[in-house]
């Protein structure tokens, strides 16, 4: 970190990968002198000073940035994807395994981040060393009521969402119900229909009982991901009338429309936030709400609806 380096690109090809422009091969044998080492011991450079909305527009593609009244939007480790937040736009911040700070603890206050302006199916940033964030401050955008706040922490790699309290997940069509997955140290509930060989995969994930009897501003907020895109479909829905049977079908539900990740066909999306999703017109009403994944894996055949659907980051809270 903080070295020079020369890259000689004459007759190097450029090409986009997932969205962000890179080099193609390059020859580093020494003899090719293509690279060249310049200085293993410059300062750090200074940081471009940007919002969450100007990276979101794409204008700072591989700058190395600083972005100030934000914070990360759940508790965890740096590992994997993280959303960072300023309280009205959103931003992934993602760090690989490997790193060897991937493991330590997110901060846990609101600051000022720095880190390379990058994009894999979206806009993200990739930090350099935890030593250049400052984040300590008041975080903003916190809930005066909690209603429900679920981050699948309980729930590890194959067991049935339902082991969590109040949670419930039933199959309407086939046998595939929503599960918990970890990955890099996150949870989060997961379903696909990929390798059931069923026709038809209709599954319900619930959550408990929501009172609003004395709310006035109710939000929904939940984070999701999309993986290996080709078709099957993920819905949100809404009800006062079911009554938390094993046929939910049977109640009335209203769909709630959510921000959706990217349609990522070859990988995963990354973690997206679904927005604050308004439930002031169930003020005074006793609440489910539900996410109905909706697939098929015909055997002998490939058309089929097998998208990967994923859920984190539960909250149900008063403005």
């Amino acid at each position: 970190m903080n070295s020079e380096v020369k890259i000689l690109c004459r007759g190097v090809e450029f090409t986009l990968y997932n969205g962000l422009l890179q080099f193609g091969d390059i020859n580093m044998d020494p003899k090719a002198k293509n690279v060249e080492l310049v200085n293993l011991t410059v300062d750090p450079p200074e940081p471009v000073s940007v919002t969450l909305d100007e990276l979101l527009d794409g204008k700072h593609q591989a700058e190395y940035v600083a972005v100030t009244g934000v914070q990360f939007l759940s508790t965890g480790t740096f590992s994997g994807t993280k959303v960072l937040t300023d309280c009205e736009s959103e931003v992934d911040v993602y760090t690989r395994s490997a790193a060897t700070f991937s493991g330590e603890s997110l901060p846990a206050g609101n600051g000022t981040l720095k880190g390379i302006a990058s994009t894999f199916n979206g806009i993200q940033i990739l930090l350099r060393e935890p030593s250049e964030l400052d984040m300590t401050g008041q975080v903003c955008g916190i809930p005066s009521v909690t209603y429900l706040e679920q981050s699948f922490t309980g729930v590890t790699s194959s067991m049935l969402v339902s082991v969590l309290p109040g949670w419930l997940t039933y199959a309407q069509a086939g046998t595939v119900q929503w599960k918990g997955y970890v990955l890099s140290g996150n949870n989060f509930a997961r379903i696909t229909a990929y390798s059931s060989n069923q026709a038809s995969v209709i599954s319900w994930m619930i959550a408990p009982q929501i009172d609003l009897a004395t709310a006035s501003e109710p939000y929904l907020s939940f984070e999701s991901c999309d993986g290996y895109d080709n078709g099957a479909t993920l819905k949100l829905y809404v009800s006062t009338d079911y009554t938390g049977s094993s046929t939910p079908w049977t109640a009335t539900w209203t769909e709630l429309a959510f921000t959706r990740p990217p349609a990522a066909t070859s990988y995963y999306s990354p973690f997206v936030s679904s927005g604050k999703v308004n439930l002031s017109a169930y003020n005074g009403s006793t609440i489910y709400i539900a996410w109905v994944y909706s697939g098929k894996d015909l055997t002998g055949t490939t058309n089929d609806d097998t998208t990967t659907w994923e859920v984190d980051n539960v909250i149900v809270a008063e403005e």
